[in-house]
């Protein structure tokens, strides 16, 4: 039996939408933009791709699959919970499995981490103003970033109002762990940096394949690493 992440992958997105966002409206034509149920859209803005069942709205930066819209909707903070709960509200069974104790704190950590890897993607501004998503939608990518977890991870964080490295913002939130020890910081000069900094978008095939391939990203085969850092 498959989990329940497997399983709710693949609930379609629509389905998923009309569950949690009753009110939604589909576009009358097909490949048409509805309006985005995650704020007040005056203009449609937000686009649902069949192909590979996930979302993306052009206007707030909203997107996923279908557990993320769960996430979004319901306010869990863990794609885990989310997965059972969209099996649960249409009725599907899947494996119970728990992550091991041992490895419970860093499957938290990675999803903390992936969570802000998209985050950024929205509100990090470039010195010209862009974001990160501007440069996947320019390359017609919005449509595998939620599926395939892409992000950006900016050279510096802020934590409690200061600026703040990668690792630091790991250890305040889980205390105990070791962002060195699973890839996301490394140590140059006894000194820790972010893994991944400022890089996740020019130098996209060398982090997701050398760094990320095992890690937070492992979804994303080394073909399509490839074929998305080709596509610039």
């Amino acid at each position: 039996m498959a989990t329940a992440i497997d399983t709710a992958r693949g609930v379609g997105i629509y389905s998923v939408i009309e569950k949690y966002m009753p009110g939604f409206v589909r576009p009358k034509a097909a490949g048409a933009n509805a309006c985005c149920p995650f704020h007040k859209d005056n203009s449609p803005s937000f686009h649902v791709y069949d192909k590979t069942n996930s979302f993306h709205c052009f206007s707030c930066g909203a997107s996923g699959s279908g557990i993320d819209f769960v996430m979004r909707a319901t306010g869990l903070c863990d794609p885990l919970a989310a997965a059972q709960d969209l099996c649960g509200e249409f009725g599907l069974d899947y494996a119970k499995e728990e992550p091991k104790p041992e490895h419970a704190l860093y499957y938290n950590v990675y999803a903390y981490a992936e969570s802000l890897f998209a985050l950024a993607n929205t509100r990090y501004v470039f010195p010209d103003g862009s974001t990160p998503n501007d440069y996947w939608v320019g390359r017609g990518l919005e449509s595998v970033v939620a599926p395939y977890g892409l992000g950006y991870c900016p050279p510096t964080w802020k934590l409690n109002g200061r600026p703040a490295k990668f690792a630091e913002l790991i250890k305040a939130r889980f205390p105990g762990s070791d962002p060195v020890s699973i890839g996301l910081a490394q140590v140059s000069d006894e000194r820790e940096f972010n893994a991944g900094r400022d890089k996740l978008l020019r130098q996209i095939s060398q982090i997701l394949i050398e760094q990320y391939k095992r890690k937070i990203l492992s979804r994303l085969s080394e073909q399509q690493a490839t074929e998305c850092a080709n596509a610039g």
